[in-house]
Order: structure tokens, then C-alpha cells, then sequence
């Protein structure tokens, strides 16, 4: 037996142990799913003991033709026990320690040629092109990267390429070479569709032909496949027809999908104007000296211009320059001298070697008029170097109308009005990025350059991303919006306009539940007992109800008893008796009581308290107050884990419930095509009795014509008559069979689409999983409690290392997790300042 080396997988870098002689062959990575050629480095042997290489794993060759058989069958290559016995050859093979896959197997047994081999082998690595190119056109669709149109164009241009000379072509390939895609849009949606792909959401493939995923009308003329010995075939070769029409249907042998996609990442770019260069100096004025000018002197201990501040003496008037050169001074301790004029001024300021920023002749001749006793007079302001400044997002709205970032300074949070932005309309240009601005030069006031502050290493420029209702364009630099409703960011930064519900009252009997992919706003309650799912949400109040939203939760009153689950901030101005479940902020006026908060984010209430309760909160916490003497101790836990984790559970839950419907469909789908074959025996087997009474009806009616004896006429009128009545109920019976099939097409049709909008809100749900793990990374924990009022005794406080019981009353204290070097972590209080 050969022996066996190591290759790897050029898309996720998993590395295999395969036998050598399969050097060349293709092979699909058990990881990601990508289809690749086996090649070896020289160091891949095995070690001379036998020891496996460290994180190889055995691979078969075969993996990714075990469909194989099944498009053999497909195609009229073979039939279901040839393909039966090649696999019973095969193993046995595998037990001898001989590998040898399906295909050559069918090529030893004689029952395809090589030629045949390699035609089905290139529709089944068209057909995992194109499972994989499916996702790829799904994300740059929603991305606004390309159209439908661009996508049905480009799968077109990869099925003729395909048909013409077996060329597999890349659907992403095809949109960057026709110039619809970049190729840095290109590379971050196959970064995205990597993401998703590495999630634990798989979804049950649909069922291969002839299987329960065949609905009755799915049924295809078993075309010719190409014959043996033919190499290309014609592009009006019926094979060639059949392998187009796999390709449209999506029948075919199906693998599991590579994916490779992530969230594009494009920069935009607004032009900011340079600042304007310095002005030149002015020249210096040619006149005739009036008066003789006294010389330049130096004051005790300085060094004119050059070092300490120079002095210049013209009679009572001196200029005086600051030592950071940024400034120049006119300082007169009496009268100015006779004759003294602006332009004077000016030859005095160019002598003392002040050049540049020099005021205006009005400000010059201000100084004359008011130099008695006058102070020092600004003659020239340096041009002060300007720091650079990062790239940024510029929106044309107000991203975070809750103010979540408002609560920082001293525990003041804004509770006013708020919690909308003003709709916008399709074309209304939501967001921009803003160019990095480079740090320029200054110039002091003798005309010599003043450099910019060290800059820092160059921070990545912001990423515009969308959600529904925005385009990105100009390069994806700017987002519009691309239908009317409410804009609003979402908790990991992407830009959403939302679709717009307004209910005049309450959420109570006369609305019943409420279920709106947009803004939903209540200008009532939300009574007890109703269920409202929602984008956003903004009411006056909500009681013991139901409500799951996917953005911010605004309550301009009060949550008592009610269930909320946000994936945004939540704001109210008390909540009692509730749980609610945030990956924003929850930002509370007045109290929190009796309640479990959860938050990935900050719980704020600024001057308003704590009791009873249970807080989770990875930002941390801030209260004015927290427990009381008569009230049960509240524990407050700060940079914890526990909101993401419930969410990602939250999500996994929803995805296994998905998947298991999936799984009964296809099941109910089965059951469904066994039916239909039943249907389609009986109304073969009926059609058959149909036709035989027709021609013996025929043949009864020719004779009673002929007949003249009248006991005869009347047998054969009887005969009639049966056969005529015989007819009658097999049509009835075939009408009963015919209306059952066409109800099982319905059901066969329902069945469908409910599959295809699981499938979908598996993806949906596998892309939030991702954007809550890429959200999270990018926020540090903040595990500090800061209550700017009183503390009750039993108050607990548990960090990600440590935990305190409060044994007596504080007030206007932090507490915070300190770990000292080579010690355990401790919690620990410090007053405010």
C-alpha cells in the first residue's frame, strides 16, 4: 500500500492525510467545503514510525462524488443496482486497505467510459460552484453591490461558458471582469460568506431527484447522456440540454455549501478643503524716513529675537515677541512719537524680523489712536499647526436619538424629548465618509515653519454598512436612503430605514397582536396580554405584554410586568415587575424594581435607584441609588457575559426549530411523492380500463347498427348500456384520482415555499449570529459599578473575577475589579471626587 502525505485546504488551510497516488485528484475540504486539486509539499511525509503528521486528518478522495451514482442514474448511465454493486465493490476494496472511488469503480465495471466519468464529474463540480455562488450573489444583492438583473447575467455567462467547453467559472470572476463588482467588494463578501459558513446552522439539503423534493410537475424526459468516445459534445446536443436544465433547476446531486462571505468593507470619502497657505510677508514699504530711527537694543538678559523676547525702541514704542514666536506686541508706555504712521509701524515690525500674521492697517491705526497708556497691541498672530484627523462617518441624521452617550458626564442623563429621527424619503442622503484630514505645518510670526504634532499610526478608515431600505453608492462612500420611512442605526453600526406603523390609541382588543418589520409607534399603551413584534418601538407604556423588537425600545412612560427582548437600547422611565433583555444600553429615569435586567451594553439610570432586583450588565452600571433598609438586597452584576450568550442561545434555539421543520418537510415531502406514484399507478391502470371500454363500446354500437333480429338489438342495447355505466364510474373514480393529485401539487407548492422562507430566516438568523460575535469583539467589558448616592448594606456586587457583600452604607463610591500582578482579582471602593 501506498503511503500517505500531507495536503491542505487553500481556502481555510485545514490539513488532510491522503494516499499519494491521489496526487492531482479533487477533493472537497471537510471544514469550509471548498473544492480543491490534492497537491504535496516536499515536507509532507509521514514520520518514518508511521505517527500521523499533528493536526492532519484522513480524507477520502471520494468525498465529494457520493452523489455520483445518483446523477449516473440521473442521466441513463446507469441504472439503481450497477451503481448498488459498484459501491458493494468498493468496500469490499476499502476492507483489502485499496481505495478506489465510485467513479472508476463504474469505469472498471464497464458500465460508463472515462469520457462519461469526466461529464459527470464536471456537472458535479458546476453543481458545488454553484451552491457555493448562491450565497456570494445573495450577499452582494443585499448589499446593493449588484442588481438581480447583474446576477441573472452573470449565472448566464457562467452556464455557456460551462456548456461551451466545461469551463467552471466563478460567479464573482464573472461580475468583476464585466466591472460590476470590485474586487475589494468581491474579497469581503467571500470574507463574509467564510463567517457564515464556519456557524454551526446548517440547513437540510433539499432531497436529490426522484426523491420526496421532486414535486409532481418537477418531472424531466430522461434526455440521452453524451455518448461514449465524444469529447465535446454540440450546444444543441440533448445531453448539453439536460445539464442546462440541471443547472436552472438546482436538481442534481447537492454538497454542502463553502461559504466565504463577510460584511463589505468599503470606505467613502468627503472632500474636506485644505487650509488656506500662509499669507507671504508683506513687503516692506519704500518712504523717506521723516525722523532717525534708534537702533535695536537688547534687554538685560535677553537674546533679541533669537532667544528671549527682543525689544525695539522707536521713540516710546517697542515690539515685544512672545517666546513660542506665535505672538507679536506693540506696547507704547506714553504718547507715540510725532509722525509716527502705519507704515512706519510696518518697517519697525520687518526689522525686528516680524514677517508673518501681521493685523490690518485698521487694527495698525486702532493701536495709534489709543496708545496712550495703552497696553500691549497684538501686531501679528501666528498660523498655528493643525493635528490631523482621522477619517469618519458624517450622518445627515441623528444616529443615536436616545442620547446613549449622554449619561457619561457626572450621572446626568437627558431624559427629555427624543427617540425619533424625522422620516426620509427615497434619494435623502443618510450618511457619508469624511476623508482623513493630514496634519499641516504652522508658521510663527518671524515667517518660520512650526511643525504638527507626531501623529500616531493611521487608524482604518470608517466602514459604511446597510441594512433594508439604504443603497450604498459613489463607490459604496454613501448611503441613501432607498425608501421612505424612519432611519436609524443598529446596535453594531448599520444604517436601517425602517418602514413606518402608526397606531392612534392603545395595543388592546381592537388592534389584537401586532406583527410590523418597521417602526412601530403607539401613541397609547401596549395593554396586558398582547404580543408586538416590531423593528423598533416607541409607546406612551407597556404592561404585562409580549414584545420582541429588533432595534430600540422607547418608552416615554413606564414597563410594568411586561417580557422585552431588544437587540438595540431600551429607554423608559421606570420599570417594575418586568424582564428585560437588551444588547443596547437600558437607560431608566426614575427606578428599577423588582425586574432582571440584561444588557451587553450599560445600564444607566443617572439619579434614579435600584431595588429588588437583578442587573447584568457587561458596560457596567450607574445608579443613584442601589438597595434600601426594608427592600430585598439587589446583586448587581457588571462585565458579564450573560445578555451575548442568551442571545447566541436565543438564536441557536431559534435555528433548531427551524431546522426541524425543515426535516418534517422533507419527510411530509416524501410521504407526498409516494403518494403521487400511487395516484399516477391507479390512473395509469384506470386510463387503460377506459380505453378498453371505449373500443368495445365501438364494436358494440358497429354491430347493433348491423343487427335487424329485435332479441338480439335488445341483448346488444343491454351490453350498451353496462358499458356505458361501467364508463360513467371509471370516469368518476379518475376525476377523484386527478382532483387528489392536483391537491397534492397545492401542498407540494405550499410545502415549497414554507422551506424556502425557513431556509432564509436560517440565514438570517446564522448573519445576526455573526454580527452579535463581530460586536462583541470590538467592545471592551467595563466591569464598574458607579452609584452616585447611597449603597445599602447587602448589596452584592459580583465582577468577572470577584464578588462583594457590602457589610455597611456607602455613598458616592465606584466599585471596580483590581487584579495586582500575580494575585487574585479582588472588588474594591473609591470614592468620588
Amino acid at each position: 500500500m501506498d503511503g500517505k502525505l500531507i495536503t491542505a485546504c487553500p481556502a481555510c488551510g485545514c490539513r488532510y492525510r491522503v494516499s499519494e497516488r491521489f496526487a492531482g485528484a479533487s477533493v472537497s475540504c471537510k471544514k469550509c467545503g471548498a473544492l480543491f486539486t490534492v497537491r504535496f509539499d516536499a515536507e509532507s511525509a509521514e514520520t518514518g514510525d508511521g505517527r500521523p503528521v499533528p493536526e492532519a486528518q484522513d480524507i477520502g478522495v471520494d468525498d465529494h462524488l457520493l452523489v455520483l451514482g445518483k446523477l449516473a442514474v440521473k442521466f441513463e448511465m446507469a441504472s439503481p443496482s450497477e451503481v448498488e454493486e459498484a459501491l458493494s465493490r468498493k468496500a469490499d476494496l476499502a476492507e483489502k486497505g485499496e481505495q478506489v472511488s465510485l467513479g472508476d469503480m463504474l469505469v472498471t465495471m464497464g458500465v460508463i467510459g472515462p469520457n462519461q466519468l469526466n461529464f459527470l464529474l464536471s456537472v458535479q463540480r458546476m453543481k458545488e460552484t454553484q451552491q457555493a455562488d448562491r450565497r456570494f450573489g445573495l450577499i452582494a444583492e443585499k448589499n446593493r453591490f449588484v442588481t438581480p438583473e447583474d446576477l441573472q447575467e452573470a449565472l448566464r455567462i457562467q452556464k455557456e461558458a460551462f456548456l461551451k467547453d466545461r469551463t467552471i467559472l466563478r460567479i464573482g470572476e464573472v461580475l468583476v471582469e464585466r466591472g460590476l463588482l470590485s474586487s475589494q467588494q468581491c474579497n469581503a463578501i467571500l470574507k463574509r460568506q467564510k463567517a457564515l459558513g464556519d456557524e454551526d446552522f446548517d440547513i437540510p439539503a433539499p432531497p436529490l431527484p426522484g426523491t420526496a423534493g421532486d414535486s409532481p410537475e418537477a418531472a424531466e424526459p430522461a434526455l440521452a447522456p453524451p455518448a461514449e468516445g465524444v469529447e465535446n459534445a454540440g450546444a444543441d446536443d440533448p445531453a448539453q440540454t439536460l445539464v442546462l436544465k440541471e443547472l436552472e433547476t438546482g436538481e442534481g446531486g447537492e454538497t454542502e455549501e463553502a461559504g466565504d462571505d463577510a460584511e463589505p468593507t468599503q470606505t467613502l470619502t468627503i472632500t474636506v478643503p485644505e487650509a488656506p497657505a500662509p499669507a507671504p510677508p508683506l513687503a516692506e514699504e519704500e518712504e523717506e524716513e521723516e525722523a532717525a530711527e534708534e537702533p535695536v537694543e537688547a534687554g538685560p538678559g535677553s537674546a533679541g529675537f533669537g532667544g528671549a523676547p527682543g525689544k525695539l525702541k522707536s521713540g516710546d514704542i517697542k515690539v515685544r515677541v512672545s517666546r513660542d514666536r506665535m505672538r507679536a506686541e506693540l506696547v507704547c508706555k506714553g504718547e507715540p512719537p510725532p509722525g509716527l504712521t502705519v507704515r512706519k509701524i510696518r518697517r519697525m515690525l520687518s526689522k525686528a524680523g516680524v514677517t508673518h500674521g501681521i493685523v490690518d492697517d485698521k487694527r495698525l491705526g486702532e493701536f495709534l489712536e489709543g496708545a496712550s497708556g495703552g497696553g500691549p497691541w497684538p501686531a501679528a498672530e501666528g498660523t498655528w499647526p493643525k493635528p490631523g484627523s482621522p477619517a469618519r462617518i458624517v450622518y445627515g441624521f441623528d444616529p443615536d436619538p436616545l442620547k446613549t452617550g449622554a449619561h457619561k458626564a457626572g450621572g446626568v442623563v437627558d431624559f427629555g424629548a427624543g427617540g425619533l429621527t424625522g422620516p426620509v424619503l427615497p434619494g435623502h442622503v443618510l450618511a457619508g465618509v469624511e476623508d482623513r484630514v493630514p496634519a499641516s505645518p504652522g508658521m510663527n510670526v518671524l515667517g518660520k515653519p512650526v511643525p504638527p504634532p507626531e501623529e500616531g499610526p493611521e487608524a482604518p478608515a470608517p466602514v459604511l454598512t446597510c441594512g433594508r431600505g439604504v443603497v450604498l453608492k459613489d463607490s459604496a462612500r454613501v448611503a441613501e436612503a432607498a425608501s421612505a420611512g424612519r432611519p436609524e442605526t443598529a446596535f453594531d453600526g448599520r444604517i436601517l430605514v425602517r418602514p413606518e406603523l402608526v397606531i392612534g390609541g392603545d395595543v388592546g382588543a381592537d388592534t389584537g397582536n401586532i406583527s410590523f418589520d418597521g417602526c412601530v409607534i403607539v401613541e397609547g399603551t401596549i395593554r396586558t396580554g398582547h404580543v408586538v413584534k416590531a423593528g423598533r418601538l416607541v409607546c406612551q407604556g407597556i404592561g404585562q405584554a409580549d414584545v420582541h423588537v429588533e432595534g430600540d425600545v422607547v418608552v416615554l412612560g413606564g414597563i410594568q410586568g411586561a417580557a422585552i427582548r431588544a437587540c438595540g437600547a431600551v429607554r423608559a422611565a421606570y420599570v417594575r415587575s418586568a424582564t428585560v433583555l437588551a444588547l443596547g444600553d437600558v437607560m431608566v429615569e426614575q427606578e428599577i424594581r423588582d425586574s432582571k435586567v440584561e444588557t451587553a451594553g450599560a445600564c444607566i439610570l443617572g439619579t434614579g435607584r435600584i431595588l429588588a432586583s437583578e442587573i447584568y450588565a457587561r458596560q457596567g452600571v450607574e445608579a443613584g441609588q442601589i438597595g434600601s433598609l426594608g427592600a430585598k438586597p439587589p446583586t448587581v452584576v457588571v462585565g458579564t457575559e450573560k445578555r451575548v450568550k442568551s442571545e447566541l442561545a436565543w438564536i441557536k434555539g431559534q435555528v433548531a426549530e427551524r431546522k426541524k421543520r425543515l426535516k418534517t418537510l422533507l419527510s411530509e415531502e416524501k410521504e407526498r411523492e409516494d403518494r403521487v406514484a400511487r395516484l399516477q399507478k391507479q390512473i395509469g391502470q384506470l386510463s387503460g380500463v377506459e380505453e378498453k371500454g371505449a373500443v368495445e363500446k365501438s364494436a358494440v354500437e358497429e354491430e347493433l347498427a348491423r343487427e335487424k333480429v329485435p332479441a338480439r338489438r335488445e341483448r346488444l342495447e343491454r351490453r350498451l348500456w353496462d358499458i356505458n355505466e361501467h364508463a360513467r364510474e371509471t370516469r368518476n373514480v379518475l376525476e377523484s384520482l386527478y382532483a387528489g393529485q392536483d391537491e397534492l401539487a397545492e401542498e407540494a407548492m405550499r410545502g415549497k415555499r414554507e422551506r424556502e422562507r425557513l431556509e432564509r430566516e436560517v440565514d438570517a438568523l446564522a448573519e445576526e449570529a455573526v454580527r452579535v460575535k463581530e460586536w462583541v469583539k470590538g467592545r471592551a467589558t467595563d466591569p464598574v459599578l458607579r452609584a452616585y448616592g447611597m449603597i445599602y448594606p447587602q448589596t452584592t456586587v459580583i465582577g468577572p473575577g470577584a464578588s462583594l457583600v457590602l457589610k455597611e452604607q456607602v455613598s458616592r463610591v465606584v466599585v471596580r475589579e483590581v487584579r495586582e500582578p500575580g494575585g487574585a482579582a479582588e472588588m474594591r471602593l473609591s470614592r468620588m471626587l
